[in-house]
């Protein structure tokens, strides 16, 4: 189990990434002094990412380890802000009516 808690003083959005298993463990929204609990991630290495609402993720400059069945808790603080990264989760603008062909619409 990897625990995330947030000591930022500010609302995060947090996530962790198993290289075991090359997946995301699912973001979560943790208000200031609220702690994420993750106990889907495969023991190895892994890496915290985490963001501000609104914000730019980041993600820890160090691999973490967690065992088989250990625990491993991590505090992001308001000073540390890790290596920002690159657009990892691109976004495009939802365009329902050209995605079905359609250009043209009129109200």
């Amino acid at each position: 189990m990897v625990t995330v808690k947030n000591e930022t003083g500010s609302t995060m959005v947090v996530d962790v990434y198993s290289y075991t298993s090359s997946t995301f463990a699912g973001e979560l929204t943790i208000n200031n002094n609220q702690t994420a609990y993750y106990y889907n991630v495969r023991s190895g290495n892994f890496k915290v990412w985490g963001k501000y609402l609104g914000g730019t993720w980041f993600y820890t400059t160090d691999n973490y380890s967690v065992s088989t069945c250990g625990t491993f808790d991590f505090t992001w603080t308001a000073g540390f802000k890790g290596e920002k990264a690159l657009e990892f989760k691109p976004s495009t603008e939802y365009k329902p009516f050209e995605s079905l062909g359609v250009t043209n619409i009129v109200k």
